[in-house]
């Protein structure tokens, strides 16, 4: 049997899980506005164990943690749900990962030292291990996605929860 030159195996994003994380980040972000804005005045006049949670020394650096980093959540999430866009395109190019905001560009078959499927903290990951990593370092504009590509050493993380 012949492989057709341009055939492409196309892998959706999951927008199950997707929505999971809107719903789960949208908890976390109102979480946030309680903990800054909120009331927490006993009324029985008693302590709790609990009771540091009423300080606002704790409640507000909390808040505007759950605020910032959920809130980023929330935006991508929003963005992800309604995306058109494969989380994954494999084709006789390379492989394309759209499933992340630090992605996007073909990785070239030829670039490719080795795939391997990990797994940490219950999470699973597809490592691609690249034989040259400043290539795609380079072609990066912004600092923030070249930082993240840079803690990765040599390799491309793609995780498996959104696809």
């Amino acid at each position: 049997m012949e492989k057709e030159e341009n055939e492409e195996i196309t892998i959706p994003l999951n927008k199950v899980k997707i929505l999971m994380m809107f719903l789960l980040s949208a908890l976390f972000f109102v979480l946030g506005f309680w903990l800054m804005f909120g009331s927490f005045e006993s009324h029985t006049g008693s302590y709790s164990r609990y009771s540091y949670v009423k300080e606002p020394f704790f409640r507000f650096p909390a808040g505007f943690f759950f605020i910032c980093f959920f809130g980023i959540g929330l935006f991508i999430m929003f963005i992800k749900l309604f995306s058109s866009k494969p989380g994954l395109l494999i084709n006789n190019k390379g492989i394309i990962n759209q499933s992340t905001r630090v992605s996007g560009d073909l990785i070239l078959w030829d670039d490719i030292e080795k795939i391997i499927i990990t797994e940490a903290s219950h999470q699973r990951f597809i490592m691609i291990i690249l034989k040259n990593h400043q290539k795609y370092l380079k072609k990066v504009e912004s600092r923030f996605k070249r930082k993240v590509m840079e803690l990765n050493y040599n390799s491309i993380k793609i995780s498996a929860n959104t696809l």
